[in-house]
């Protein structure tokens, strides 16, 4: 398998080079495997549904560049779709209070809308 290469506080870490997450995800994918199953699509679609709607507000409030915020939106309604559900593989029990599922949207958002 590719892998590119990210860098984090922590370090350096390899992440298939074809995923739509990040570093934070591709880490929590090697320690959190517990259980084998994975958040149901109406958790992600609501999700990206949370996420599309931040991201107008944050236009809306002139926080965020029209052109930016227009893409990170189309990604997350891509996201709410279920395009990038493959890349969303994310344990069901991951610990803490579920930043791994919050962090696996936010990069793969991230990366779809770059």
């Amino acid at each position: 398998m590719k892998t590119r290469v990210e860098k984090d506080a922590i370090g350096r870490f390899q992440v298939p080079s074809h995923a739509y997450y990040g570093i934070f995800t591709a880490r929590a994918l090697k320690n959190f495997q517990l259980t084998g199953i994975h958040a149901p699509r109406v958790f992600i679609k609501a999700l990206g549904l949370i996420k599309e709607a931040c991201a107008e507000v944050n236009m809306d409030l002139g926080l965020l560049d029209k052109k930016l915020c227009r893409a990170i939106m189309h990604a997350a309604h891509e996201f709410s779709e279920g395009k990038f559900d493959e890349y969303f593989p994310i344990d069901v029990i991951q610990a803490g209070a579920g930043t791994p599922f919050n962090m696996n949207a936010n990069e793969i958002i991230a990366n779809r809308a770059n």
